[in-house]
């Protein structure tokens, strides 16, 4: 299988001693925190990954991880710890931060501030895609269906997905560019000349698919296992399959704005994955003719495509008072009518 042209990478620059600044966008449930660490195991330098990053000035920061090569480095991690925005501004250490379904116009505001934080640092801003079939089932099945709060998380990621790919038809129009790169789950997964192509880019010492599953941000399905990738690829490819009867999962595609920006998908990438857009009109069709499917597409899909840019105020928002009073107003009774029917 060959790259797709819009992913093939470029030949890599020469960094020098300069450090990386390495921006990994991505949707939850993407698997990207298993390409993180296979990025971290075959790097030659040590890595600084901050995990869950909000795009909030001062950036707020979730878990810290220093890697040497695929060990954790615990004395240079407490170092990170006692003085993180010191640390950080160091070139000793390539720095990888994680942002998982932010809104782009807020990483765009994050990043005019950053050089702050950050340092004289080469920056590559990279968008890992998985594809959205299996990506919004995993998201799916993670949901407790009686949770409000779990049925808001599943859709503003889905939000930030068609988000993500307005990005990348703005792009290919000629407006200005967030992502330097974009990384396609499925390749790096199954073609080998895809992981050396990037290996070469990013100064990479190896190529090999580890076989243990990192378990950051609330971990992975396989987190805990150890697993042959190889041999057991079509767990990760053909998890949709499950979730094709299930209302929820069929009610994203009933929106024309998540069933358009999946098309989207299909027609820049579809060369490298199993499916195509032929499986996405099925799966309308069959939201079509499931009343749960069109009951939840019009009761909450389609008042949080009106009312979701309240949430990326909070994202953008590092005082936790007023964040906290947003999640339990969003929470209350009131929040929730003003949420699905009258907006902000």
């Amino acid at each position: 299988m060959g790259l797709p042209a819009a992913t093939r990478p470029s030949a890599a620059p020469d960094a020098g001693r300069l450090a990386v600044l390495m921006e990994m966008i991505a949707l939850k449930r993407s698997a990207h925190h298993a390409f993180i660490e296979w990025l971290c195991g075959w790097k030659d330098r040590p890595t600084l990954f901050v995990n869950n990053v909000f795009p909030s000035d001062p950036p707020r920061f979730g878990q810290l991880t220093v890697y040497q090569g695929d060990k954790v480095d615990m004395d240079a991690l407490i170092s990170f710890r006692a003085d993180t925005r010191n640390a950080l501004a160091q070139n000793a250490h390539d720095i990888l931060i994680n942002f998982e379904g932010r809104s782009t116009d807020n990483i765009r505001k994050f990043n005019t501030v950053m050089p702050q934080y950050w340092g004289e640092k080469r920056m590559d801003c990279v968008l890992f895609l998985r594809d959205p079939l299996n990506n919004f089932s995993s998201l799916t099945k993670r949901i407790v269906k009686t949770s409000f709060n779990q049925h808001l998380k599943a859709f503003y990621q889905t939000l930030r997905f068609c988000e993500y790919m307005d990005e990348l038809k703005g792009a290919q129009s000629g407006a200005p560019k967030l992502f330097n790169d974009v990384i396609l789950f499925t390749a790096w997964q199954r073609d080998e000349s895809y992981r050396r192509a990037l290996a070469d880019k990013m100064g990479l010492v190896g190529t090999d698919l580890k076989g243990d599953v990192p378990s950051f941000g609330g971990g992975s399905s396989f987190s805990g296992v150890r697993f042959d990738p190889l041999k057991e690829q079509d767990k990760l490819f053909s998890r949709w399959r499950e979730m094709q009867a299930d209302p929820f999962f069929l009610s994203l595609f009933l929106s024309d704005r998540v069933f358009h920006a999946v098309e989207t998908y299909y027609d820049m990438f579809g060369d490298v994955e199993r499916e195509g857009k032929a499986a996405v009109h099925d799966l309308r069709r069959s939201a079509q003719a499931n009343p749960e499917a069109v009951r939840l597409c019009r009761i909450w899909l389609k008042g949080f495509e009106k009312s979701h840019a309240i949430f990326d105020g909070v994202e953008r928002e590092s005082v936790s008072i007023v964040r906290r009073f947003w999640r339990a107003y969003i929470k209350s009774k009131i929040g929730v009518r003003r949420l699905l029917y009258g907006g902000f």
